[in-house]
């Protein structure tokens, strides 16, 4: 399998960015303080979301990693909500780090996430489990939303 970047380090270098950009090209202030700090809630949300999706994998025994096939198909717990649990809650985040920082310039950033992992990750992933799980991945794709 070709090897590709792993979504953490789109999320990584995203979240580096939209810091950057707040610094040096902060355009305008959307929320003024204190609304900012319902940023640190969002936060503390999307890596909640993270740490349960990544709990409920390793207590599952499969993969959390994007290129490798699972041994188990989860729709419990966190993938109930999403088909794409961790991905979401990565985006919660870096829309906390958003509204933390209040300016508008950085708000691109979650939107480039999503574009790069439903256009880069998540169909090669789908791919996978449409080839290991077959049907049942299938009529869990008509029940559950990729994102939300």
């Amino acid at each position: 399998m070709k090897k590709r970047i792993v979504p953490d380090v789109y999320f990584f270098s995203l979240l580096i960015l939209s810091i950057l950009f707040h610094f040096t090209v902060p355009i305008s202030k959307l929320l003024p303080y204190p609304y900012t700090l319902s940023g640190i809630l969002l936060i503390i949300c999307g890596f909640g979301l993270t740490l349960l999706t990544n709990s409920a994998l390793l207590k599952q025994r499969t993969s959390n990693k994007p290129n490798e096939i699972p041994t188990v198909f989860i729709t419990s717990g966190p993938f109930k909500l999403s088909r794409n649990p961790v991905y979401l809650g990565m985006t919660v985040i870096l829309l906390g780090v958003e509204v933390l920082l209040g300016s508008l310039s950085p708000l691109i950033f979650p939107i480039i996430f999503v574009i790069i992992i439903n256009s880069l990750i998540i169909p090669g992933e789908e791919d996978i489990l449409k080839k290991k799980f077959g049907e049942k991945y299938l009529e869990y794709k008509k029940r559950v939303r990729r994102w939300l």
